[in-house]
């Protein structure tokens, strides 16, 4: 049994847990580093995180990594620093920079970072990320299994070309910082320029033997998508008809089920959701002719499974 005085406790930790998860803090937060700068303007670079510094910084790849990461990082926790090192940090003693230049450079620079985050297309790419986490922790199961999901590698692979190729083409003025991003959130850091690139492209090829779960993977991105990415169009081809209406059921109601306050049609073979101003569509048909062309730019394409 819980007192009163316990019940009121607990429930006020949960609130403010609730609420520090839930609110929309800002990603960038750093204030301006004021230090001097002594050297050229073309060896100056400039980061949220050190402000102005000298562009050797750029080669140290561990700090631009940790940089980056804390960028990302919406709930920051408390760094754990050696206190010998603490103690020389606290002994250094840096001049103030007496330009204000530097300043209003700095200021500039900072809000051309927050546009990315502020990008409707961005956070729409975010919340699809978050749902799809939703979805591997078992949040979305309608049969209250809460087993984590775990994916295969091909299945790892299509989920990240479809959310690089959205980013790219629908953002193409800050793809570059999507894609940091998006290395980030899917902790592919690792991962070469090629590669990236790879993924970036409209077209890309997945040989996947039968019954390893090609279909069971891709209900679920195409639902998120129809949820959180306004105004998409996909397209779902299967060699035969039965199975792309399976897939396309399947669709339907695990958006009923998931998204019960959306305004969800299935006319023909075609699923809507309605957004506010605009509707994402998924459209699934099935071809005989093995024959057809492949110039046509089809999101998802599938054998029978």
């Amino acid at each position: 049994m819980l007192r009163t005085c316990d019940i009121t406790h607990i429930k006020n930790n949960y609130e403010a847990i609730i609420w520090k998860g839930e609110r929309n803090c800002s990603t960038i937060s750093t204030k301006y580093p004021n230090s001097a700068i002594f050297y050229k303007k073309r060896f100056i670079m400039l980061t949220p995180e050190l402000g102005l510094a000298h562009s050797y910084n750029q080669q140290v790849k561990p700090l631009y990594t940790f940089c980056e990461k804390q960028r990302h990082l919406k709930n920051r926790k408390p760094l754990t620093i050696l206190p010998s090192l603490t103690r020389k940090l606290q002994e250094m003693k840096f001049l103030p920079a007496s330009d204000k230049s530097f300043e209003s450079q700095y200021t500039e620079f900072l809000e051309s970072f927050k546009i990315l985050y502020r990008e409707p297309l961005f956070l729409q790419i975010d919340g699809f990320i978050k749902d799809f986490r939703k979805w591997i922790k078992g949040e979305f199961n309608e049969f209250g299994d809460t087993r984590k999901i775990q994916l295969e590698p091909f299945q790892k692979n299509i989920l990240i070309h479809v959310i690089f190729f959205i980013a790219v083409t629908k953002l193409p003025a800050l793809a570059n910082r999507v894609i940091n991003y998006l290395t980030h959130v899917f902790d592919i850091e690792f991962v070469n320029e090629s590669t990236l690139n790879t993924l970036k492209q409209k077209t890309n090829v997945f040989l996947v033997p039968r019954r390893h779960g090609k279909t069971w993977f891709i209900v679920p991105i195409i639902s998120f998508l129809l949820k959180n990415i306004e105004g998409i169009s996909i397209g779902y081809v299967a060699h035969q008809k039965h199975v792309s209406h399976f897939v396309m059921k399947e669709v339907e109601f695990k958006c009923r089920r998931m998204f019960p306050e959306k305004t969800i049609t299935c006319l023909d073979n075609v699923i809507t959701i309605d957004h506010q101003n605009i509707k994402s569509t998924a459209l699934f048909a099935s071809c005989y002719n093995t024959h057809v062309s492949t110039i046509n730019s089809i999101l998802f394409s599938e054998t029978k499974n």
